[in-house]
């Protein structure tokens, strides 16, 4: 995953409103964002509430790391890229 954390800041960058206020970036990042802890979880199996994976945050998110080619390229999988996108658009609650 040598690249999905530049390409998520960047994503960020471009489209802070979908950077949700009281997020997990902590859970994410030791130092405030600047790098990726590589936190994430690890599961064949999730329970999810499908209006956020249909949403405008995540869609745009995942649309957006599509065209960087980093799932063909680098292999990036599911569990880390759900567990950014759950951290940073869904409120820490």
């Amino acid at each position: 995953m040598p690249t999905l954390w530049g390409h998520v800041q960047q994503f960020m960058k471009e489209n802070p409103q979908h950077v949700a206020e009281g997020n997990a970036m902590n859970f994410l990042s030791d130092n405030g964002g600047s790098n990726y802890n590589r936190c994430h979880f690890w599961s064949n199996y999730e329970i999810a509430d499908m209006d956020f994976w249909r949403g405008p945050a995540y869609t745009a998110y995942f649309d957006y790391l599509e065209r960087t080619g980093g799932f063909y390229y680098e292999r990036w999988g599911d569990a880390p890229v759900h567990s950014i996108a759950a951290a940073l658009f869904a409120k820490k609650e």
